[in-house]
């Protein structure tokens, strides 16, 4: 609810002496931060472009922040992640499932490659991810993968994953790609694209965090 927010916002510059006082202290009514995200592949040398996603830091007064921005997937088990995110600055913590990068021009971009394992007519409960800056929750994502089928690489495996889900009535975030709730003609759309597109062609190139 963004109205206590904006008025500890008001409170602060009311209360501080000058600007400078209350400038860089993170704001996440002023953050960017995805609503949704996919997990992809790779093609050998790095993650499929088809996932990229960006967090944006600002402080208080809506400048640009650079700080450690980290994505923890610690409440969503059915995703694997690789143990080599192909991206450089970008640093995996297999232990607490955590993804760190730190933002340049406010900005930290990231591709998350990883996997989840077949499960027949999955009924995954709605976990999200969360997002921080600076060590302030910024917001959580729901999260999708495209490499379902327990082999590295996209093929038609997935797809027959994918169908067999749609047509069991599943309603697995997994399986979301779009984000808006319900599996249909969408995702389908979605995962076809990232096929055809090769990005996700070899999957994880190491195995995945234990």
């Amino acid at each position: 609810m963004r109205t206590p927010r904006l008025l500890l916002f008001v409170a602060l510059v009311l209360a501080a002496p000058a600007q400078a006082d209350v400038c860089g202290v993170v704001f996440p009514d002023f953050c960017t931060v995805p609503s949704h995200l996919v997990v992809v592949g790779s093609n050998g040398s790095y993650g499929d472009i088809a996932g990229t996603f960006s967090v944006v830091v600002r402080d208080i007064c809506n400048h640009t922040m650079d700080c450690p921005v980290e994505v923890s997937f610690a409440n969503v088990p059915y995703v694997e992640l690789c143990t080599n995110q192909l991206t450089a600055g970008l640093t995996l913590d297999c232990a607490n499932r955590r993804l760190t990068r730190t933002a340049s021009g406010g900005a930290a971009t990231f591709r998350v490659i990883g996997a989840a394992a077949p499960q027949p007519c999955p009924s995954d409960a709605p976990g999200t991810v969360s997002v921080t800056a600076c060590g302030v929750l910024l917001g959580t994502a729901k999260v999708a993968v495209l490499d379902i089928d327990g082999e590295p690489g996209l093929s038609g495996g997935d797809l027959s994953e994918w169908l067999g889900a749609f047509f069991c009535g599943s309603t697995s975030p997994r399986l979301d790609y779009d984000g808006d709730g319900v599996l249909g003609g969408g995702d389908l759309s979605i995962w076809l694209a990232a096929f055809n597109g090769g990005g996700s062609a070899f999957g994880c190139t190491t195995g995945y965090c234990p």
